[in-house]
């Protein structure tokens, strides 16, 4: 992986942090000099992560947070810890996602892909902005997928009730990231804050992923394809660059979407450009507006 950054005196908090893209995107922050914050669902599988990044880096500043995307409360009692924990946020990583293969609610009565990949990050940041905000040289980095490419919002149906599918729910999720992660830099920016936020996804690389989402019944399946994805295209480790790129680069510029070079599917971070779907302004104002009362969590902006 290209060189980073030095992160000495920097904290970073990466969702999703215990597997696949979040862990070699925590690693990488944490060899950087990051004291890197893990903040997963499963505390059980952070601590293994944390002692994966720890054998390879060891003396870097690891640590673990639980946090459950799919419960609003808990959501709010984690980022509440993080803070009392930090006192500063310089990077935060939205990592953490999801497709589920059938349509399931969270706790909160959302429809499971949907709250989180998009709600929970959304009442994430929320919740951490203030912290955020009074730290310098702050940045919030949202994951996004190339599966936003056929992404629509079906503003009358988006958690899936009367119609669901697993891919078209992952795939509108995942525009709705980069709606979110854009509105958030124009009101960043009107409000005269130095804070950025940025958007970025892997291209088309090997993770966890595959596996996971095409069940128990195929996991095999998704376990070669990964193996062949790592070969063809990028490791998982090189699905992290423009991730990382857009935490720790110099040159980011602020609203952009960032991505491996050629065709968006490999090579090394650079701009890449979005959907039209992704650059929609008043879209982007709506959904941030649905958000917010969907979550009751409102961002002070």
């Amino acid at each position: 992986m290209a060189d980073v950054p030095s992160q000495d005196g920097r904290t970073a908090i990466v969702t999703g942090a215990n597997s696949g893209i979040g862990l070699e995107t925590a690693a990488r922050l944490a060899q950087a000099g990051a004291r890197t914050l893990l903040a997963c669902r499963s505390e059980e599988r952070a601590r293994a992560a944390r002692g994966e990044i720890l054998r390879r880096h060891p003396g870097a500043d690891v640590e673990v947070l639980r946090l459950n995307l799919a419960d609003l409360g808990q959501v709010a009692g984690a980022a509440a810890e993080a803070i009392a924990r930090f006192g500063h946020v310089h990077l935060c990583v939205n990592n953490a996602g999801l497709i589920g293969r059938s349509r399931t609610t969270t706790v909160d009565g959302f429809e499971t892909t949907f709250a989180v990949n998009h709600l929970g990050h959304v009442a994430w940041t929320a919740h951490l902005l203030p912290t955020v905000l009074a730290t310098p040289d702050s940045r919030v980095v949202t994951v996004s997928s190339l599966a936003h490419l056929k992404a629509t919002m079906d503003w009358d149906d988006l958690q899936g009730e009367r119609s669901f599918k697993p891919t078209l729910a992952y795939r509108r999720s995942k525009l709705a990231n980069l709606l979110h992660s854009a509105e958030l830099q124009r009101r960043l920016a009107a409000g005269g804050h130095d804070t950025v936020a940025v958007a970025a996804h892997p291209g088309v690389a090997a993770s966890s992923f595959w596996s996971t989402g095409a069940g128990p019944g195929f996991a095999w399946a998704g376990r070669a394809a990964s193996a062949v994805i790592s070969v063809i295209f990028n490791t998982t480790a090189q699905g992290a660059r423009p991730i990382v790129h857009a935490a720790a680069a110099s040159d980011v510029e602020p609203g952009r979407v960032y991505g491996p070079r050629i065709a968006q599917r490999w090579g090394p971070p650079d701009v890449v450009q979005p959907s039209d779907a992704a650059l929609d302004t008043e879209a982007a104002a709506r959904l941030w507006a649905i958000s917010e009362e969907l979550t009751g969590v409102e961002t002070d902006l």
